[in-house]
């Protein structure tokens, strides 16, 4: 019978080798577990942008912020000059994002005013709210923001002053038509095209977000009047504040499209008299004599803050939710079709 070999300490000699591969297999399991256990409570070396938003109603979950507050300043200056600070206020409201938008109340603000907000917010801003009618002071805008994570945040815009704007309304012989010598000659049964524009006043915007046209005629003297833009328009609802300036005239109302500065707002009016009537022979007892003539208004479209919906809204026309003008609306622009 053969004897085991030992060593000199009765040792076998591969024994040192099965120690080491049980050393490596205790520290791979040791590993393997450790992995385990991390991959459970994640292993936090990602972070997820603070702007991330999530789709569901968990989103302040789903994002990791370093800013509890953040400073937000809201400002605005002249469009075309960034170096002038507009006066008047600025309304805003500061929304959560969390599946569904719970804001808080209005607020209102001076120009260069602050206030605080948290990552992730959505603040809607309704710039160069409070301004009264004038040429000094400026138009609405309406921007919204999503707050970043970050110490300061700027919330900024750029408005356009409230102007001046011409309208021009020319006859079939293209003299300027006015209440001096230029009229527009019509009879029972014309439908003359008439060339017309609106102009803006250099570095203004009183129309940079489009508004109405409203033409007030005679129905006995004309069956229609109809109003195109060069570049677009369409028939739209007359305001429940405007009305006709007497029994047995009607309104129709036009869209007029946005420009500004000195730009033109250019189209044709077309005419289409009643085939019996002639319009000059119909006068008004509010307005005797004056039957035939066709009454213009341009009104602009306006951004505020509708009260029954918590939403900032173009108010089309000027008109607010309850069919009246808005307050402190910009200034509109009349004229007169002189027939004879």
């Amino acid at each position: 019978m053969k004897n085991n070999h030992f060593d000199k300490k009765g040792v076998f000699p591969g024994s040192g080798l099965l120690v080491g591969v049980f050393a490596i297999v205790g520290i791979v399991a040791v590993v393997w577990f450790l992995a385990g256990a991390m991959g459970d409570k994640g292993s936090g070396l990602s972070v997820a942008p603070a702007s991330a938003v999530s789709s569901g109603n968990n989103a302040a979950a789903d994002k990791l912020t370093f800013t509890e507050d953040v400073t937000i300043t809201i400002s605005a200056t002249d469009v075309y000059d960034s170096s002038v600070g507009i006066g008047g206020t600025h309304q805003y409201q500061i929304c959560d994002v969390n599946g569904e938008e719970i804001c808080s109340t209005l607020k209102t603000v001076s120009n260069g005013g602050t206030d605080t907000a948290s990552p992730g917010n959505v603040v809607k801003v309704l710039f160069g709210f409070g301004n009264a009618t004038g040429t000094s002071i400026y138009l609405n805008d309406y921007k919204t923001f999503i707050i970043k994570d970050q110490g300061t945040q700027q919330l900024k815009s750029s408005l356009y002053r409230n102007g001046t704007v011409t309208s021009r309304i020319f006859n079939e012989e293209g003299n300027l038509i006015d209440d001096v010598s230029e009229n527009e000659t019509i009879a029972a049964g014309d439908t003359p095209s008439l060339s017309f524009d609106l102009q803006g006043q250099f570095e203004r915007g009183q129309f940079a977000y489009g508004g109405c046209m409203m033409v007030d005629y005679n129905t006995t003297g004309y069956d229609d009047v109809v109003v195109v833009f060069d570049k677009g328009t369409s028939k739209i609802g007359t305001p429940t504040y405007f009305t006709s300036r007497a029994s047995g005239f009607q309104v129709k109302t036009y869209s007029i499209p946005p420009f500004k500065s000195n730009e033109k707002a250019a189209g044709t009016i077309t005419i289409d008299a009643d085939n019996t009537n002639d319009p000059t022979d119909d006068g008004t007892a509010a307005y005797p004599g004056a039957g035939g003539d066709i009454l213009i208004e341009y009104i602009p479209n306006e951004w505020r803050q509708n009260p029954d919906t918590d939403e900032f809204e173009l108010f089309v026309c000027g008109e607010d939710q309850d069919g009246n003008r808005v307050a402190n609306a910009i200034s509109s622009v009349r004229d007169t079709i002189q027939v004879d």
